[in-house]
C-alpha cells in the first residue's frame, strides 16, 4: 500500500458521498476513514468522514451521508459547502440510489454517479435506468479495488472544477 501523500499549501474541497452501496465504496477510496457516529441498531457506521490527497496540493474531504431514511434530515447540514457529490450505486439495486439522485438534482449540486457491479451492462442502458440527463457523468466501475475508486474521485474533482469554471465564465 502506498503511503499517504503529504499536503503542502493545501486547497481543500468538500465532497459528499451518498446513494446505494455507499459504505463499501467509501471505505475503499482511501484507508483513512473514521466512523463518526455509530448506529445502535447496526454494526455499520451511519456517518463516515475521510480525506484523500488528489495531488500534493489538493485534498478532498469526503463526508459519507447516512443512507437510512431516518437520517435524511441531516443531509442539508452535511452537504452545506460541498462542491460536488459522488452518488454510488449498485447495478443490482439501482433504485437504492434514487433518493440520493433526487436530492442532489433538486439542490443543483454537481454530481457524478459511479455504478459498481455493472459488468455486462451498456452505459446507455444504465443511464436510462437511472433517468439522469446527458450532463451527469456516469461511470461504470468495479469499486472492489482502490485504484478504480481513486479514478472515480479524480473524475469527480475534474468535473466539479470544470463545472464551476463554466458557471464563473
Amino acid at each position: 500500500m502506498e503511503a499517504p501523500r503529504r499536503i503542502r499549501r493545501a486547497c481543500a474541497l468538500k465532497v459528499v458521498v451518498l446513494g446505494g452501496g455507499r459504505a463499501a465504496g467509501l471505505a475503499r477510496i482511501e484507508d483513512r476513514f473514521v466512523d463518526l457516529v455509530s448506529d445502535v441498531d447496526s454494526p455499520e457506521a451511519m456517518l463516515r468522514y475521510g480525506q484523500c490527497a488528489v495531488t500534493d496540493r489538493l485534498a478532498v474531504h469526503l463526508y459519507g451521508m447516512p443512507p437510512q431514511q431516518r437520517y435524511w434530515f441531516m443531509w442539508d447540514a452535511l452537504s452545506a459547502g460541498a462542491v460536488a457529490a459522488l452518488v454510488l450505486a449498485d447495478a443490482s439495486r439501482l433504485a437504492d440510489c434514487f433518493p440520493a439522485l433526487d436530492y442532489v438534482a433538486a439542490r443543483g449540486l454537481p454530481h457524478l454517479v459511479a455504478v459498481s457491479g455493472a459488468e455486462g451492462y451498456q452505459l446507455g442502458d444504465v443511464r436510462e435506468a437511472l433517468a439522469v440527463g446527458a450532463a451527469v457523468p456516469v461511470l461504470l466501475t468495479t469499486s472492489d479495488r482502490p485504484r478504480p475508486a481513486r479514478e472515480v474521485l479524480h473524475a469527480l474533482v475534474r468535473y466539479a472544477i470544470a463545472r464551476r469554471n463554466s458557471i464563473a465564465a
